[in-house]
Order: structure tokens, then C-alpha cells, then sequence
């Protein structure tokens, strides 16, 4: 009996979320009106979000994990064998780019990450992970069912949500003919802090990330 017990504590470990993870709940709205009251004050009591996400853009096709906390974010993009192949980090307008197949470096502004990937044009790149994530940006347009939002307009992006649900689902984001389209796997809100990435000391200044 002790040895069955200690095989379902185990299991249960490796099925359940970390402490610092709770499910993101569904809206309960009545109206378009009355989810985005709602979608504005679930990004404000937000204490962050992580969500595992398989992205597509252009012949490419990759897993990525996506953090959001306040005005930082992260975005891990994962090889076919699940190591680490990049990270995208920003802090407010500031970015932080690791190439780790190539050991490159590159930190910069969001405008300047913007003049090869578009998508970072419109806001602040967390006014973007929102976005992904089913929360309206802290600027512009919306349109929402009472499951989340169904469209948004964000300076020169257009989003797509299908279905219209929070956590986000399905979402396709564009800027000009770039198209990229996020499917979430696994969504969670989390308290874990989000902290800036190490540059490791061998690496090398890099350029610019682009798709």
C-alpha cells in the first residue's frame, strides 16, 4: 500500500500545476460591452501569464513559450528536440535578443526590433503578448462576443481570434502581407517573477532578430 500511495503522490506531481500556476477562468459576460469591462479588469489583476504555444509564420512552424508579467515579457523558441533555440526578451521599450544555435547577442529598442518584425510596431511587445493572450492592449480597437475578443485593431496589426474565448485559443496576427498565427497549447497565470535573461560572456553581437 505504501509503495502504491507513493506511485499516486508522483503522478499526481507530474500532472498538476507549479504552486505558482492557477488556471485563467473563462469570462462570464452577457454582452460584447460587458466582456471587455471584464478582459479590462482581468489584464489589471493579472500577476502574469505563461502559455505554451505552437507559432507558424510563413514555411516555419515551432514550438515557443510565451511570458507576460506588468510591462515585461519573454518569448522562448524551442527546436525540434526541445532545447532552447532563442529568446526575446523586453522590459518596457528595451530588448534583449539570444541567438543560442548561432551564440549571438543583440539588445536594442522595440522600434528598432519593428523595422523586421512589424508586429513589434504597434505597442510595447507586453501590449503584444496580452494581445496573444486574449487581453486587449493597452491602446486600440475591439470587437468581442461574450466569450473574448474576436478582432482587434493595434496601430498597423490586425488580430484574429478563432474562437473568440479567454484564455485565447487560436490567433492570427498581421502586419502588411507578414501573417503569423499563434495556437496556444497550454495557458496558466503565474506569479513567478520574469527576469532578464544572462547573456552568456562568449557570446558574440548578432543583428536583428527576423522571422
Amino acid at each position: 500500500m505504501k509503495y502504491l500511495a507513493c506511485l499516486l503522490l508522483l503522478a499526481a506531481c507530474a500532472t498538476t500545476r507549479s504552486a505558482n500556476e492557477s488556471p485563467i477562468a473563462p469570462l462570464t459576460a452577457t454582452s460584447a460591452t460587458d466582456a471587455l469591462q471584464q478582459l479590462h479588469a482581468r489584464r489589471a489583476e493579472l500577476p502574469g501569464a505563461r502559455s505554451l504555444m505552437r507559432v507558424r509564420a510563413g514555411q516555419q512552424s515551432f514550438k515557443a513559450q510565451l511570458r507576460v508579467q506588468g510591462d515585461r515579457m519573454q518569448l522562448t523558441v524551442y527546436t525540434p528536440l526541445n532545447t532552447s533555440a532563442a529568446t526575446l526578451y523586453a522590459e518596457g521599450d528595451r530588448v534583449t535578443y539570444l541567438n543560442n544555435l548561432q551564440m549571438t547577442q543583440w539588445q536594442g529598442s522595440a522600434s528598432e526590433l519593428a523595422g523586421s518584425l512589424g508586429l513589434f510596431g504597434a505597442s510595447r511587445p507586453s501590449d503584444l503578448a496580452m494581445l496573444i493572450l486574449g487581453y486587449p492592449a493597452s491602446n486600440g480597437t475591439y470587437e468581442a462576443t461574450p466569450t473574448g475578443l474576436a478582432h482587434a485593431t493595434v496601430g498597423s496589426i490586425d488580430a484574429t481570434f478563432d474562437p473568440p474565448s479567454l484564455p485565447a485559443k487560436h490567433v492570427v496576427v498581421m502586419h502588411g502581407p507578414q501573417r503569423i498565427e499563434f495556437e496556444q497549447l497550454d495557458v496558466a497565470a503565474t506569479d513567478e517573477p520574469l527576469t532578464a535573461p544572462k547573456i552568456p560572456r562568449d557570446y558574440q553581437p548578432g543583428g536583428v532578430p527576423r522571422v
